[in-house]
């Protein structure tokens, strides 16, 4: 009861001020320096992990328990669960309360999300052509529907598949710290969805820790119109200029460029589709350019585009339109060469996939066209 009138009371400051949101969660201005393992040895003196075990083979236990995985980091405004949340005994995915579950009489609170990815961690290698739709980012349902996710995974050997585990590790001493910190984010990839969170990374992840960051997956919102608003395209500017800054030792990049719409087997939504996909992806596709030729350490990028805008460009570039030969997508990709940078070639070779993301149109298989009666 305290604990509730003390976050009203903090409530009605801030709405007194004129905040109706909470501010984002941030790091805390001063922190206490870590010390270095060599000057307090005694924590693991009696180790037989850290004493008798070579550091490099301590390193690959500590790569397999919580690394070479896809994990979800993710950041809302969500409200606080409720009483049947914490009288339930129904596991859930990631602890993630359902949405029946949450208090909607409470003020909502920033709330951090952060588990393993159910997708199967698939190391691409060359183009596209053989992922799997259950492989592809754009396809993933773990923050979407958590509630399917729960009653497929949360049942048997499922139990704690979610779970990253490492928190136990990271306090049990600093040596333990220093080597698995390293572990946490140099070898899993990274999903995050939204360009809100990306422009939050700075604020809630130390500089040390995001330089460290290897692969990532990116699912940004855009607007499929022949012409794009200025508002939007500054915000787009700003967040493919930040990437290089924010993200710099990239290898693995996936960004998704998603519409918001759903493919509907509806007249007005595929008249309305139509007009938009013949949008003109130049605008935004040469800001990317200027970002890849900027990731010296890139090795493998795929941009998804939604099909409103990927099957114009496919069909340019190939002279062919989406195959739909997958159930949900289209298993080719275009290549888009960017070693030249005005008119001046590069120090080496660059390039990125352009390949089918989101289905934001009708599927002509799914959804034949009804036959003309006379």
């Amino acid at each position: 009861m305290h604990k509730h009138a003390t976050e009203w009371l903090s409530r009605l400051r801030q709405l007194a001020r004129g905040d109706a949101n909470p501010p984002p969660p941030t790091l805390p201005r001063r922190r206490r320096a870590l010390t270095l393992p060599s000057s307090s040895p005694l924590a693991t003196a009696e180790s037989a992990f850290f004493q008798r075990l070579p550091e490099e083979i301590r390193q690959l236990i500590l790569k397999y328990a919580f690394g070479m995985a896809t994990l979800h980091l993710h950041l809302s405004l969500e409200h606080p669960p409720g009483d049947t949340y914490f009288a339930s005994n129904e596991l859930r995915h990631a602890n993630i309360p359902l949405s029946s579950e949450r208090d909607r009489a409470r003020f909502r609170r920033w709330e951090w999300t952060g588990h393993r990815c159910h997708r199967t961690r698939s190391v691409w290698r060359g183009p596209p052509a053989s992922d799997s739709d259950s492989l592809r980012p754009v396809m993933d349902v773990c923050q979407s529907h958590p509630n399917w996710v729960s009653a497929m995974w949360c049942r048997g050997p499922g139990v704690g598949e979610c779970y990253v585990g490492v928190m136990g590790w990271l306090v049990a001493c600093r040596q333990a710290y220093q080597e698995g910190i390293g572990i946490l984010y140099e070898t899993n990839r990274f999903h995050i969805q939204g360009q809100q969170v990306f422009h939050r990374l700075p604020n809630v992840l130390r500089p040390q820790r995001l330089a460290a960051i290897r692969e990532v997956e990116l699912l940004w919102d855009i607007q499929p119109y022949e012409s794009w608003d200025a508002e939007w395209m500054a915000e787009f500017h700003r967040s493919i200029q930040e990437l290089p800054k924010v993200l710099p030792n990239l290898q693995f990049l996936y960004l998704s460029l998603q519409t918001g719409l759903e493919a509907k087997n509806d007249p007005v939504y595929k008249n309305d589709i139509e007009t938009r996909r013949h949008t003109n992806p130049d605008k935004i596709l040469e800001q990317i350019d200027y970002a890849i030729r900027s990731m010296k350490f890139l090795r493998d990028t795929r941009i998804a585009l939604p099909s409103c805008i990927y099957r114009g460009l496919k069909f340019k570039a190939n002279g062919k339109s989406i195959s739909w030969t997958h159930t949900y997508s289209d298993n080719d990709a275009v290549w888009r060469n960017v070693s030249c940078d005005g008119g001046r070639l590069t120090d080496s070779p660059k390039g990125y996939w352009i390949c089918h993301g989101q289905m934001d149109t009708v599927h002509p298989l799914l959804y034949p066209e009804a036959p003309q009666t006379g």
